[in-house]
Parts: C-alpha cells; sequence; structure tokens
C-alpha cells in the first residue's frame, strides 16, 4: 500500500523534527547524561577519550578518586559525546550480513497518487531478525513504538548527527534509553515489516535535525 507508506512517512518525518531539529530540545539533548557498561581491558581513561568526556568530569559524576573500576559497572556520564568531532565518527553500516540493497531510496518520490512526498531515509532489503549494531558511537536517545514504522531507535551522535533505525524486535533489543553504545555494538534484530511489505531495515541520518543521505552507513 505505496500512499499509506508514505503518509506513514511523513509522519515520521514531522515527528523526527519535533524531537530533534528544535534548537532548544537539541541542546537539551546535549546536556542529557547517559549511563555506560564497563568493559573487560576498559580504564577510566580510555573511555572518557571513546565518548567525548574529561576524565575529571567521569570521576566527580561518579565519586571514584582512583581508577578502580570493574567489568559491568554502570557509569554516569554527564553530558557525553562534547568533545568528540565529526572525524571521530568513522561510521559503518548498520546490517551485518549481506549486501546493502536499497529498496527504497533517499530524496523525494512521487507516490501512488502522483504527489511527490519526501523520504528521510533508505529502506534496505534484509531478512527479519537481521542483527542489527550500531553505525557510530552515540547514545541511544529514543525507544519506542513509531505508528506504522513499529520500534524504532534513535541514537544521538557527535557534531550533531543523529541515526534513526528500525523497525526492531522489542523481545530481542540489547540496549535501553540513555545507554551510551560504541561502533559495532549490537543494538538487537529486525522486526516484523508493515502488513504486506518484505523485511527491511530503515536507516536514516541526520545533521542537525535535518535529514541527509544515509550513505556514510551503507559502506
Amino acid at each position: 500500500m505505496p500512499h499509506r507508506r508514505t503518509i506513514l512517512a511523513t509522519s515520521l518525518w514531522l515527528c523526527m523534527l519535533a524531537l530533534l531539529s528544535a534548537p532548544h530540545e537539541a541542546n537539551a539533548l546535549a546536556e542529557n547524561d547517559a549511563i555506560y557498561t564497563v568493559r573487560g581491558g576498559d580504564n577510566l581513561s580510555v573511555i572518557a577519550s571513546r565518548i567525548g568526556v574529561t576524565l575529571g568530569d567521569l570521576r566527580r559524576a561518579n565519586g571514584i578518586r582512583g581508577d578502580l573500576i570493574r567489568p559491568g559497572q554502570k557509569l554516569k556520564v554527564p553530558r557525553p559525546l562534547r568533545r568528540l568531532t565529526r572525524a571521530s565518527l568513522n561510521w559503518r553500516r548498520p546490517q551485518t550480513s549481506g549486501r546493502a540493497i536499497v529498496i527504497r531510496d533517499f530524496g523525494p518520490r512521487r507516490n501512488s497518487l502522483g504527489v511527490t512526498v519526501p523520504n528521510t531515509g533508505v529502506d534496505l532489503a534484509v531478512p527479519r531478525g537481521t542483527r542489527i549494531v550500531a553505525p557510530a558511537t552515540g547514545v541511544v536517545r529514543y525507544a519506542g513504538e513509531q505508528e506504522g514504522y513499529g520500534f524504532l531507535l534513535i541514537i544521538e551522535h557527535a557534531a550533531g548527527y543523529t541515526s534513526v533505525l528500525g523497525p526492531f524486535d522489542p523481545a530481542a533489543l540489547k540496549v535501553r534509553l540513555d545507554d551510551l553504545v560504541l561502533r559495532g555494538d549490537a543494538l538487537g534484530k529486525t522486526g516484523a515489516p508493515l502488513e504486506g511489505e518484505k523485511p527491511y531495515l530503515h536507516v536514516e541520518l541526520r545533521r542537525n535535525g535535518k535529514a541527509v543521505r544515509p550513505d556514510p552507513l551503507l559502506r
């Protein structure tokens, strides 16, 4: 039902604008804390550098005087990503298997009614249950249902970038709201597509709230 999908695409576009594009809202997002889970081999200096904060801020936020941390420990991260630059993003494809075959491309397109509408991302052909990973270091800022798109994740990255991925299978989700993920971290698996459609992964990339071609996520 192409016209139905077009209406839903416009709805998602408006939802993303409301969530991400207003300057005061974007600033509020940047001020939010995040949670980082310590991994084996981590130390505070490495973590601070990796997630774009100072070592002092990380210690103060967690009441740590020395350097002793343990795998599995949850660290509060104040204003994550702020010291990371665009050059640090090092994008990768979130789809972990198969080729990135685009079935619906980015940009204006005509729907079944002959109306030109925006398409703010691309849809890739993937089997249902495909494992999806983080395309770059970032913070999960939205995890939930979006009508017509299923369960979506919105991940805030450095330099004003945001990625939108879905639909996910909620039962197979590996992350939670405000989790700080590193490039390649498991996010979950793709869920059921819209009725009558083949399984797909929706991939969207935004810079300062504006949709841009997600080519860096398709390599």
